[in-house]
């Protein structure tokens, strides 16, 4: 009962630290989404700024207490800001204190009765409104925040109330406006999406994944063993694939987790099959950390394998002496030959 009531005593348990960084690298995106479109919700509803920060961070604690989506994210909306707006601005007359006074017992008015639809399982009633009339809705919604916006961007006062009367008083600005601030501001919106953009496309360069691999049962195929644990895993072997081009600024992480894995069964590990066919390319720095493994692998007496490397991989592995170290790169052999290879050998 009470896990129904609280839903986090369903989860807390099983949460583990290591989801932390996750976690919060969701929350800062979420973050840098949800303050400005909350702003601009706010603005729509005729309230400052505040109220959709306040909106989005109060509904967001609440729902982490009593909600029992774990990636969903509460917070205001366009359509509900629209007709907060569209309302209240007949009833305030204009005056600002009403005007915030009016959307608290609006807010206060819904939370009641989202609650008894809750008791009274309403929900099944959304199944009768026609998803024509939900895209129509919608649609509306978003062409009355472009022009509720538009203002903002072009640097003009804006004005009006109805579609028409607000597209009227726009297209009047609009001569009044200075494009080369416009332009400009365009611009470092473009940059600055760019640059995060690059951010975090690096970001996920740098941690490429690093996947183990299992037989699958019944094929010459080979798979994640974590996302498949009944793949078949062959004593003594491990079988490695990298799922980037080996540059030189992930080579590190690659490095902590190939060793980690090493270490689990170093005792018992006798050969390690490096399938390269998801590495279309090897810099210098990835060739020689190939070799340099070769070598602390050899001084353990543990054999490394190469197969399925493209071409230019094998240029470069064989510019840095590496061949002579393995013996012969073949484009043929694959991670199957080297497994009957090595099972070969064990008997």
């Amino acid at each position: 009962m009470w896990k129904n009531i609280f839903p986090p005593l369903q989860w807390i348990k099983g949460y583990s630290p290591k989801h932390l960084q996750s976690d919060a690298f969701a929350g800062i995106t979420l973050a840098a989404y949800a303050i400005p479109v909350s702003m601009a919700y706010a603005s729509l509803a005729g309230l400052p700024v505040q109220y959709g920060i306040y909106g989005y961070l109060i509904g967001g604690i609440f729902y982490a207490i009593f909600g029992t989506g774990r990636q969903l994210a509460i917070g205001p909306a366009s359509a509900i800001s629209l007709l907060i707006g569209t309302t209240i601005a007949t009833i305030a007359n204009g005056d600002v204190q009403r005007w915030e006074e009016i959307a608290s017992l609006t807010a206060l008015v819904m939370a009641v009765m989202s609650l008894l639809a809750y008791l009274l399982h309403f929900n099944s009633v959304v199944n009768f409104i026609r998803e024509s009339a939900l895209i129509g809705f919608k649609a509306g919604a978003a062409i009355t925040i472009v022009l509720t916006q538009f203002p903002k961007l072009f640097g003009i006062p804006g004005g009006g109330n109805g579609f028409f009367e607000r597209a009227g008083i726009l297209i009047g600005q609009l001569p009044e406006t200075n494009l080369k601030v416009l332009v400009f501001g365009i611009l470092k919106g473009v940059v600055l999406a760019a640059i995060v953009s690059i951010l975090l496309l690096l970001r996920a360069l740098a941690n490429p994944s690093v996947t183990f691999l299992g037989r699958i049962p019944g094929t010459k195929r080979y798979g994640d063993i974590s996302r498949h644990p009944d793949n078949e895993t062959i004593p003594g072997l491990l079988l490695i694939r990298v799922e980037a081009s080996l540059f030189y600024f992930i080579i590190e992480n690659i490095r902590s987790s190939v060793w980690a894995e090493i270490q689990k069964s170093e005792s018992t590990l006798k050969c390690i099959i490096w399938d390269l066919s998801t590495s279309a390319y090897v810099d210098i720095a990835g060739a020689r950390f190939i070799k340099k493994l070769y070598l602390e692998l050899k001084a353990k007496e543990i054999s490394l394998k190469i197969a399925e490397a493209h071409s230019r991989v094998r240029d470069m592995l064989r510019s840095e002496g590496i061949e002579e170290l393995l013996g012969h790169i073949s484009r043929r052999t694959s991670v199957d030959d080297l497994v009957k290879e090595y099972e070969g050998n064990q008997y």
